[in-house]
């Protein structure tokens, strides 16, 4: 689950997009275009909190090492663009 609002919780612009990608596996989930609407300063889902889902690209292959994964987040609103990375791990 990731948060994407403004300081005071409130959703970004209608019609932004999120892009949630990753070095590996597959990624459910991670193309967001976020609807117009209000949140009265509170984390509302699917208008300020979004979920997504990072599985392994083939569950019958076992990696050893496990392999290293980054979830990166880009934000794209009128205000501008934002990429962030927001976790790393690793997909086995």
């Amino acid at each position: 689950t990731i948060n994407v609002h403004d300081d005071l919780l409130n959703p970004i612009v209608g019609g932004s997009t999120i892009a949630i990608t990753s070095n590996t596996g597959a990624i459910s989930g991670g193309a967001i275009t976020v609807p117009d609407g209000e949140s009265f300063n509170q984390l509302i889902p699917g208008l300020t909190q979004f979920s997504f889902v990072l599985a392994d690209a083939d569950a019958t292959k076992v990696a050893s090492p496990p392999d290293p994964a980054t979830v990166v987040v880009t934000v794209t609103s009128p205000n501008g663009t934002a990429t962030t990375i927001v976790t790393t791990g690793t997909i086995q």
